[in-house]
């Protein structure tokens, strides 16, 4: 009597953790859902709360603008560009006239706003979208000149 019992007891312990961590996966899941978005709505206002804040930042944004324009103005349209770390997207407008893109982020969330930026402007089989640190970019060597 007293093993039927303990099978039991077993059972019913075995099956109560099986559904503590289904609840604990579940919840997990729910928790990086709500990370995710969260990071995905910090990642679409990143450039507004940057660079819209004060009169310095502003311009340190007109200086980085004018700095990349004038590298895509040296290299010509007819070049690859890699655009490491991307952020946003702040660039792809300018640089997606290039012959090959190449766009680098170590946040999923930054990289999926640069794809979102990226929508609607035509045709972009020449661009490339990579989440990777950019001291590691998986790529070889001498693949972008």
């Amino acid at each position: 009597m007293n093993a039927v019992c303990d099978i039991d007891i077993t059972l019913h312990a075995e099956k109560k953790n099986d559904m503590k961590d289904k609840i604990e996966s579940d919840n997990n899941t729910q928790t990086y859902s709500r990370v995710k978005e969260r990071a995905l709505d910090n990642a679409r206002t990143y450039i507004d709360k940057r660079f819209d804040r004060d009169r310095r930042m502003r311009r340190l944004n007109r200086y980085e603008t004018d700095f990349a324009e004038h590298v895509f103005s040296l290299a010509g349209a007819n070049s690859h560009f890699m655009d490491a770390p991307c952020g946003s997207g702040r660039f792809f407008k300018l640089f997606s006239q290039s012959k090959r893109l190449t766009m680098v982020d170590l946040s999923p969330a930054m990289l999926q706003v640069a794809k979102e930026t990226a929508e609607g402007l035509g045709d972009l089989r020449h661009v490339q979208f990579i989440e990777a640190d950019i001291k590691a970019v998986p790529m070889p060597n001498d693949s972008v000149s």
